[in-house]
């Protein structure tokens, strides 16, 4: 008898209980409110998902009472082990940084060559080679010795072209001008300095020297003593004045 009654007990139990656990999701549902989006971002989220295998529906959340967050546990920062380089010796890198400098500075003055000293001593320079033309060397023959020579030949003409080669010569050498092969005392003038000491004398002794050698005229004697004065001061190294 209390079996059977157990039993009708039971009976009368279960559906109330089925009733309780399908009404709970349901509650819980209730909870939360939705809202329906646009028509244009459902349609533009579901083309989104075409051709891949996810499928879901857009949908906004108006109210809760649910923690859509939750407790969010706080990711721990990994710890950096942070090495601290050595400085090293300080006077060392000093002394290093000084003979850095220094010797940017001395090659920078070697490859100028505006300092001056280290620049090279002028006495210890090779010679120059003298020049040589018309058979002459420059500086062969004392000063004195040329005019002597000059005066006393018969023709002015010749004189004067022999006076004239020994102060080209001297001229060249003194402003390190080349003469080449063949060149005319024309030439040999042209190609020297306009700054050059005695340009104005040496042009007046090339003028008269054209003017009896290619012009056939004489010359007077005060011309030509003039003329051999100023060459003296040319060979000898003086200041001349025109």
């Amino acid at each position: 008898m209390i079996l059977s009654r157990w039993r009708r007990i039971c009976r009368q139990l279960l559906p109330l209980s089925l009733s309780l656990l399908w009404a709970a999701p349901v509650a819980a549902q209730d909870q939360i409110t939705y809202l329906d989006p646009p028509p244009a971002t459902s349609d533009a989220y579901a083309q989104s998902l075409t051709g891949t295998r996810a499928s879901s529906d857009i949908r906004y959340v108006d109210e809760t009472d649910f923690d859509l967050l939750g407790d969010i546990p706080e990711q721990e920062r990994p710890e950096v082990e942070y090495t601290q380089i050595p400085a090293g010796d300080g006077a060392g890198n000093t002394l290093i940084a000084i003979m850095a400098v220094f010797a940017l500075v001395a090659a920078f003055i070697l490859a100028t060559g505006s300092g001056t000293l280290l620049a090279r001593d002028p006495a210890a320079r090779p010679p120059r080679k003298r020049n040589t033309a018309w058979g002459l060397t420059s500086d062969e023959e004392e000063t004195g010795d040329i005019l002597a020579r000059v005066r006393a030949m018969p023709s002015r003409r010749d004189a004067l072209i022999l006076l004239l080669r020994h102060c080209l010569l001297r001229a060249a050498d003194e402003s390190e001008a080349t003469i080449l092969r063949g060149d005319t005392e024309r030439e040999v003038y042209a190609r020297l300095p306009d700054t050059w000491r005695a340009m104005a004398p040496l042009g007046q002794l090339l003028h008269q020297t054209e003017l009896v050698h290619y012009g056939g005229r004489t010359i007077a004697d005060e011309t030509f003593e003039t003329l051999l004065s100023d060459a003296g001061r040319i060979l000898n190294g003086g200041a001349t004045h025109g």
